[in-house]
């Protein structure tokens, strides 16, 4: 007889707490590095992610009402994270909007449906905040976070264009 076993990873998808800092920064840093690959203007400083400024900023931006993150765990390891906010827009009718501004999922566990947790349960929140819209931001070149986020479901909205001075 040949058993196979099938193990399967449970997946839980929560709020992000201040224990979860420094696996967020390592993750934040190799988010910031795809960028730092595809384009000189984001080249970033990795010594910055080893600084105390960093974790005050996560730890800031997760104690606002208007910020979020939450984090995939599987088998009690975090294994990606997104971050979300509610931007205030006074002049348009729909006065608030929310941001997705940060997504990453480790290598190993792309493909599986970490990403689209992730998205959904920030999506939740926006829902919960009575909001109508959400947009999202990536690299123009960035070309697996782009298909990730048109196969979401998203579409172009707006341009920055830039110039070297």
């Amino acid at each position: 007889f040949i058993i196979f076993l099938t193990l399967t990873l449970y997946m839980e998808i929560r709020e992000a707490t201040n224990e979860d800092i420094s696996e967020i920064k390592d993750m934040m840093k190799h988010l910031f590095l795809t960028w730092d690959k595809i384009d000189s203007m984001d080249k970033i400083d990795k010594t910055w992610f080893s600084l105390k400024e960093s974790s005050q900023l996560i730890s800031q931006r997760m104690s606002s009402e208007s910020k979020k993150y939450f984090v995939a765990e599987k088998d009690g390891k975090i294994v990606g994270y997104i971050f979300g906010l509610i931007e205030v827009r006074p002049a348009c009718l729909d006065k608030e909007i929310g941001l997705i501004d940060e997504l990453f999922v480790k290598l190993d566990h792309r493909k599986s449906a970490v990403g689209k947790s992730l998205t959904n349960k920030m999506l939740e929140w926006f829902k919960s905040k009575k909001l109508k819209w959400t947009i999202t931001l990536t690299h123009s070149q960035d070309e697996g976070a782009n298909s990730y986020w048109i196969n979401f479901g998203y579409k172009d909205y707006n341009r920055k264009y830039r110039k070297k001075l």
